[in-house]
């Protein structure tokens, strides 16, 4: 069980590999088609933004066209989860600019779930859904009642944040039985990769038997002195 936690790795997208390699599937090639479908439900999440947002038309083309170049680089030339992460929170922002989503609080329950979902994709969107959920409900509410903070916008708040925090609970309480205290991640893997582009200088082996390489489970070494 502890092996297949990982502070560095969030899992959602290997949870949803998960049947594909069951069924004796090429995980490298399912990944792509994932990565392909995550990018198209991405297109259509932000043709409906950006016509939700009223832009005009110049402008609109030029934001998809940008869209569209950086969709097909993230599902062609990556195979972590960037296009899944992309996905769920193009799905998060197209819930919270939905109309009525103040008075709402099914779709704030829902924009707290994506927003957790997208935790399990990437660790850092924890962080910019806590801080952005607020501000937005704050805001809306300003606009509706006058007040920048009332009992119905602190409670709808409370809902939001409660929901997040909950749904991504399960993977808070996995790192900490692994690593022991209570992380969303292990470290900063860009500062822990930055010594692999330097010339090898030992070999560093598998953190555990049936590993196959340190990648499994960078947190288990301290300082990295190799190329792979």
């Amino acid at each position: 069980y502890l092996k297949s936690v990982n502070g560095i790795w969030s899992p959602l997208g290997s949870w949803i590999l998960v049947p594909f390699i069951k069924g004796g599937g090429n995980a490298i090639l399912f990944a792509k088609y994932l990565n392909g479908f995550y990018g198209l439900v991405s297109l259509i999440l932000f043709f409906h933004i950006i016509r939700t947002l009223k832009i005009y038309f110049l402008p609109a083309v030029l934001i998809m066209g940008a869209g569209v170049l950086l969709l097909l680089h993230f599902s062609f030339a990556r195979l972590f989860a960037d296009n899944l992460l992309v996905m769920l929170l193009l799905c998060y922002v197209s819930i919270v600019q939905s109309n009525g989503f103040v008075n709402n609080y099914k779709k704030i329950i829902a924009a707290g779930f994506v927003g957790a979902l997208a935790f399990y994709a990437k660790a850092y969107s924890f962080y910019f859904v806590l801080l952005h959920l607020p501000i937005v409900i704050i805001y809306l509410e300003k606009q509706n009642t006058g007040f920048y903070f009332s009992k119905s916008g602190i409670k709808k708040i409370i809902t939001g944040i409660v929901v997040l925090v909950i749904a991504s609970s399960f993977w808070f309480i996995a790192l900490h039985n692994k690593y022991g205290h209570f992380i969303l991640g292990q470290k900063n893997v860009t500062g822990t990769l930055t010594e692999l582009y330097k010339p090898n200088k030992k070999l560093i082996y598998p953190p555990a038997n049936g590993d196959y390489a340190f990648f499994d489970d960078i947190s288990s070494v301290n300082a990295i002195e190799l190329t792979p």
